[in-house]
């Protein structure tokens, strides 16, 4: 059965629905070179030290910076995938950028869209004991409140990031020519290109996300959501769900090198682009779970904390709108840990 990082996991292997991949790994053929990735199985889906899902190599949805080139090379200003490939591309370079780029008298922003909201960020809003499943709330980090106070100025003082409800239209407005930066997947890449090229609109470019140097990253981490496979711990027949899983993964892979050098990626991305993401493939990614704890997603940092810093103008300090809602947090927490003892 198909396991999301940040909605099943560690829940269902805390309460015993999930047994360790480790345990078929011939059948799953876990060493087989292309199948998986065990860089990221090593540090995901870990429950009592083993993995509990195998993660194929393209179970990975990591966000990019996705630009307006058009919009970049009527201002005049270096693009993002520019900068990367100067050594520049950090978090300094892209606000920046973001500025540069941001007409206000216009409506024009340097940057919109969710890819900078609390729980896409270098740095999870909380962390997973593999041992035990249980949680714990890590936005009292000083690296998770250096990058939030970062993304605080960018639309509050800089005023350089759309702030109003309409950054939630960003898939059909972004492909239109509003803005100049988005974060997004290489399927939200391909669908902004799509889109523009029905309306005879502007030209689009990709890029890695930012460094964040603020706290000395100098590779972007980029936010992405992970799919594995868990096999049932009830499964009547548990070698045969590893051997399909194996199957699954083989006929991808085939059919993944079938289409090489056909798919749209391939005739749509330009060779600096496609250098780009394979340069990039093993960068680090952060796989934020908060979402799939209790109500604290929907119920609190949507609720709360986004409407103030995405979608208006505060004065109400960062770390105090954080502050707020400590403690709802916390007691959605505790209420996690003691539900999967």
């Amino acid at each position: 059965m198909p396991a999301n990082y940040d909605l099943a996991y560690p829940r269902w292997s805390a309460a015993g629905l999930t047994d360790s991949v480790e345990k078929y790994a011939d059948h799953l053929g876990l060493d087989e070179e292309g199948l998986y990735n065990r860089a990221l199985m090593n540090e995901l889906f870990l429950y009592g030290g083993e993995s509990h899902a195998a993660i194929t190599t393209n179970e990975v949805d990591r966000n990019h910076i996705v630009y307006n080139k058009t919009k970049f090379e009527q201002a005049g200003q270096s693009t993002p995938l520019d900068l990367w490939e100067d050594g520049k591309w950090n978090w300094t370079t892209f606000v920046k950028t973001a500025k540069a780029m941001t007409d206000i008298k216009n409506d024009e922003y340097g940057f919109t869209g969710w890819g900078l909201f609390p729980y896409f960020a270098p740095y999870p809003m909380v962390s997973v004991d593999d041992m035990t499943g249980k949680v714990s709330l890590t936005v009292e980090d000083n690296r998770y409140m250096r990058y939030m106070t970062e993304v605080y100025h960018l639309y509050q003082a800089d005023k350089a990031a759309r702030a109003d409800w309409s950054l939630q239209n960003w898939s059909s407005i972004f492909p239109a020519g509003t803005d100049a930066m988005v974060m997004t997947t290489k399927a939200g890449f391909k669908q902004i290109k799509n889109q523009a090229a029905r309306l005879n609109g502007d030209e689009f470019g990709i890029a890695p996300v930012p460094a964040f140097d603020p706290t000395g990253e100098t590779v972007g981490i980029s936010s992405a959501s992970v799919w594995g496979y868990s096999i049932t711990a009830a499964a009547e027949n548990p070698i045969g769900a590893a051997e399909y899983i194996r199957l699954e993964a083989l006929v991808t892979r085939n059919i993944e090198k079938a289409f090489e050098g056909n798919t749209w990626y391939d005739k749509n991305l330009t060779d600096a682009e496609k250098d780009m993401l394979e340069a990039t493939a093993d960068d680090p990614v952060c796989v934020d779970m908060i979402r799939g704890i209790g109500d604290c997603y929907f119920g609190i940092v949507d609720a709360y904390i986004v409407p103030e810093i995405y979608y208006t103008h505060t004065k109400t300090p960062v770390q105090q709108i954080f502050d707020k809602q400590l403690s709802a947090l916390k007691a959605e927490i505790s209420d996690y840990n003691a539900a999967i003892e």
